[in-house]
């Protein structure tokens, strides 16, 4: 349901299992995940710290709870509280990433753990500007990437990831190469990229060279949305006007049309006609 964007039911069916299963560890994460993403970071996080107090420190809830506090720290209005929500963030971040690399054994599965938190510290030091520190973590989580894509795996976030960390280290035409890699794989999901766009901006805004920007800009797809209205399917014995004969015929122009507009979502009732 978090994948399609139904946050607030995501929310309401983790909470609903919560009720029944009250310790169950995945349901609390669903549940403060569908928060966060609904755009309701402080309550996702008390959830999560929760969850935390009572033993929870593994790197998916550690790391979560850290997405929470970077959301705050974006949303919050006084320069005191940035900064406290900055740390926060920081720290459970660094947290999830150092104990997880405690107990590495290089294997792929491990490796996948690592990035996400990693790149993240390297993130949120950057844009507080503590350079040393953020390049230190950008070259790590970049390691891991290629680790992982060494055995074989990887996907869209290991590809984004990569870009980021080059950003960070300043390589803009390596970070420009790994972008548009990113962006052309199978699992490259709209709302993934345009996550992964939103922070490549803010690093490339602190760039002195004013056209960095401009080139991250170019280097993701324009998001195409699209809203739909059609006519029903002539039912039988009405007056002709879509006459069913003429259903793959009215597929291929829609095809055609969405292919030229470079759409990636649409919107429509959920009526006859136009779905």
């Amino acid at each position: 349901m978090i994948e399609v964007g139904e946050f607030l039911l995501a929310h309401d069916v983790a909470r609903a299992g919560l009720r029944k299963h009250k310790a169950d560890k995945t349901l609390s994460q669903r549940a403060a995940h569908a928060l966060c993403k609904a755009g309701s970071p402080k309550l996702a996080s008390n959830l999560l710290e929760e969850l935390v107090a009572s033993g929870g420190r593994d790197v998916e809830t550690q790391s979560l709870l850290a997405s929470c506090y970077k959301d705050l720290c974006e949303y919050s209005t006084s320069e005191e509280s940035k900064f406290r929500y900055a740390d926060l963030a920081i720290a459970r971040y660094e947290d999830a990433y150092n104990a997880q690399l405690q107990k590495s054994s290089g294997k792929l599965e491990d490796l996948e753990k690592q990035y996400y938190p990693c790149i993240n510290v390297a993130f949120m030091h950057y844009v507080f500007h503590n350079e040393e520190k953020a390049q230190e973590y950008a070259k790590a989580a970049r390691e891991i990437c290629r680790k992982i894509r060494a055995k074989g795996a990887g996907s869209y976030w290991v590809q984004a990831t990569e870009a980021e960390a080059s950003l960070i280290l300043g390589q803009v035409e390596a970070a420009l190469e790994a972008y548009a890699k990113a962006v052309g794989m199978e699992d490259a999901q709209p709302a993934h990229v345009a996550s992964t766009r939103k922070q490549a901006l803010q690093i490339a805004s602190l760039f002195e060279e004013s056209d960095v920007k401009e080139k991250v800009e170019r280097a993701f797809p324009l998001l195409g949305i699209v809203a739909c209205s059609g006519h029903v399917i002539d039912n039988p014995g009405r007056d002709r006007r879509f006459p069913p004969e003429a259903e793959m015929v009215a597929k291929e122009k829609i095809e055609q049309a969405l292919d030229k507009l470079g759409v990636s979502c649409g919107f429509s009732s959920a009526a006859c006609g136009t779905d």
